[in-house]
């Protein structure tokens, strides 16, 4: 099967959003393990890293049911708790007008063949790489060394 320009052009556009995501969890890698480490103001709650882990989570259960409404939700509050805990970050804010006709178009092409198009497996990827190891890998540390501990 040919590959479907047009629906990877699609999916770079939404990956285009979630490395915006990664740069923030590197950010935030980076104020706590980087050289010399520069501590998060106390605002940084071991529970607002969780709750990120659990909305990326939210996204991809979004994505695998081709829900624009829901993924859109979900990578927003991501957005939101990143500005939260990571200084001067920009990350854009993501319309159901850029996700939905990827989405129309990956559901369609599922109800036909039964499998899951390309254009779904490249977003999956990204977001996968901002849950694990990053994402994870910080979460471990923090509850390994504690949240108020120097790095």
């Amino acid at each position: 099967m040919p590959v479907d320009r047009k629906q990877v052009e699609e999916a770079l556009k939404i990956v285009w959003y979630i490395v915006g995501i990664i740069a923030g969890i590197v950010q935030i890698k980076f104020y706590l393990f980087g050289d010399p480490p520069q501590r998060i103001p106390e605002r940084l709650p071991l529970d607002a890293l969780i709750k990120i882990k659990d909305e990326l989570k939210n996204m991809k259960r979004a994505l695998r049911r081709f829900d624009p409404e829901e993924f859109v939700k979900h990578y927003n509050n991501v957005k939101e708790d990143l500005l939260k805990l990571v200084p001067g970050i920009e990350i854009e804010n993501l319309s159901i007008e850029m996700v939905e006709p990827a989405f129309k178009n990956m559901q369609k092409e599922f109800k036909e063949t039964r499998r899951r198009p390309l254009g779904y497996y490249i977003i999956r990827a990204f977001i996968s790489v901002s849950l694990y190891p990053l994402l994870a890998q910080i979460i471990e540390s923090i509850k390994k060394f504690g949240s108020s501990s120097n790095f």
